[in-house]
């Protein structure tokens, strides 16, 4: 039984030398009419539209300490979009707080000295109204005696003039050499006689009396005296113990602690708006001045270009003109001319070494892009 012998040459018959493929010079004539087409469409493009370089910026608010002080704490990051009161630094003021402590200190010792005061207030005059009520008292007794005196006094005139309209009227003496006279004589000495005691106790009587009026009305005047001087005792009592300057000294201290602990309220410095937080221009343990800047916000709804343009091309950019715009990664966008400075920028020149305008151009058309600030933008004028 014979088999068949196979050659390996049989088995695996030699290659031709390989070609490019047909689909490989399509993908590469077609690579280079692409090239050749952006290359010409950016012929055409700069042969249509003059291009500015623009640098991207957004209404900002500078953040500063507005007091010598040492940052304690930052509470944000760049990129950080923050709300209204939001808190962004806290500040350490050490002479603020040694002048609060130095005030707190000075308000104990006040309130203590005016309680002190105070005690001693209660205690002086407790015993000095004791007094004028001893004396009141006193006074009042001495004024019923008066009365009572007065009184008696009145009564004893009302009896005397009683006695005398008894007696009748005086009897005139007669010729005394007449013996029938004699008797008549007597009784008309006798008479006299108690008329004239009468008239003397009623005298004395109405004396009497008037003395008893007059100490009647010392005693009242001397009532209305302590009436006034028991009103009138605790505000003598607190002046003479200094009581209304310790009282006036407190208030001041007081008040010029709430305006110290105001201060330390604004050590945390809030935002005063909706941004977005820019690069931070401090960190925890420096040393800021009142007008130090720490960060920025920026308004993200207020985006605008700053675009140099030679001096001589600012004519062409009249405000209100629109503009086409390439911002990076070739997005398209709208742009309106804004202000326009009315001199050159003094620090700014163009390539050529012409002097440069400062042109802003503000947002038109569909919302802008969200680069970072500080990207380059292509502004596109027509020719």
């Amino acid at each position: 039984m014979q088999q068949a012998v196979t050659h390996e040459s049989e088995l695996h018959p030699p290659t031709a030398p390989r070609r490019p493929a047909p689909l490989t010079r399509v993908v590469l004539v077609c690579g280079l009419a692409l090239a050749a087409g952006v290359a010409t469409a950016a012929l055409l493009e700069s042969a249509r539209y003059e291009k500015y370089a623009a640098v991207l910026h957004a209404r900002g608010r500078t953040i500063t300490a507005g007091r010598d002080a040492r940052i304690a704490q930052v509470l944000v990051e760049p990129g950080q979009h923050v709300a209204p009161g939001q808190t962004l630094v806290v500040l350490i003021d050490e002479r603020l707080d040694e002048q609060i402590r130095n005030r707190q200190r000075e308000v104990a010792g006040l309130e203590a000295e005016l309680a002190e005061a105070e005690a001693k207030l209660v205690v002086e005059l407790e015993w000095r109204q004791k007094a004028i009520q001893a004396e009141v008292f006193e006074t009042k007794i001495r004024s019923a005696q008066f009365q009572k005196r007065q009184f008696s006094n009145q009564v004893a005139g009302y009896a005397c003039d009683d006695a005398l309209g008894e007696l009748g009227e005086p009897v005139q003496s007669a010729d005394s050499r007449s013996d029938s006279w004699q008797p008549l004589l007597r009784e008309s000495r006798i008479a006299n006689d108690q008329r004239l005691a009468l008239l003397l106790r009623q005298e004395a009587a109405q004396n009497e009396k008037e003395v008893s009026s007059a100490q009647v009305e010392l005693c009242d005047e001397r009532l209305k005296q302590l009436d006034r001087l028991g009103r009138e005792l605790p505000d003598k009592i607190r002046n003479s113990m200094g009581i209304a300057l310790l009282q006036t000294r407190l208030a001041q201290n007081r008040a010029e602690l709430k305006s110290l602990e105001q201060q330390h309220k604004t050590l945390a410095i809030p935002s005063d708006g909706p941004g977005l937080v820019g690069v931070l221009q401090k960190e925890a343990g420096d040393l800021v001045s009142p007008r130090e800047p720490i960060v920025q916000l920026w308004d993200e709804d207020q985006p605008y270009l700053v675009v140099r343009v030679p001096s001589l091309k600012i004519a062409e950019f009249t405000p209100g003109t629109l503009v086409t715009l390439r911002f990076p990664g070739n997005v398209a966008g709208l742009g309106r001319v804004g202000s326009i400075p009315p001199q050159t920028a003094p620090d700014a020149r163009a390539d050529n070494g012409m002097p440069v305008v400062l042109v802003h151009i503000e947002p038109a058309g569909a919302m802008w892009p969200r680069p970072p600030y500080g990207s380059e933008v292509e502004v596109l004028r027509r020719r």
